[in-house]
């Protein structure tokens, strides 16, 4: 509900993920990349659309944020989801796939 799959044009890395690559990382915490595909702010046109959508459409291209916050927080619902602490909060190309892919799974509230 609420979810585009978006063919992905462009996508990249940043310096988190540098770190993660080039230093010995465990996989564990927020940097952990858990089994998932990398690539943030991952940008493309949307080519299917769920249930629920309500500002985007079909053929719409898209900017992704590479952070997606519960929604319900303080800071979330002022726009600082990369400050959201909830267990829900989950980043792109972390711990939900990323955009280093030809299409990715978003939801719009991301987007």
């Amino acid at each position: 509900h609420g979810e585009v799959l978006i063919k992905v044009k462009s996508s990249t890395i940043c310096g988190s993920d540098i770190r993660a690559i080039y230093r010995e990382h465990l996989g564990k915490g927020a940097e952990g990349y858990q089994n998932k595909i990398c690539g943030h702010e991952p940008s493309g046109q949307i080519i299917k659309c769920g249930p629920g959508l309500r500002r985007f459409k079909t053929g719409d291209r898209v900017i992704v944020y590479h952070i997606s916050g519960c929604g319900l927080c303080i800071d979330c619902r002022q726009g600082y989801m990369i400050s959201c602490t909830s267990h829900h909060r989950r980043a792109y190309g972390w711990q939900r796939d990323g955009g280093m892919a030809e299409y990715l799974l978003a939801e719009e509230k991301d987007l």
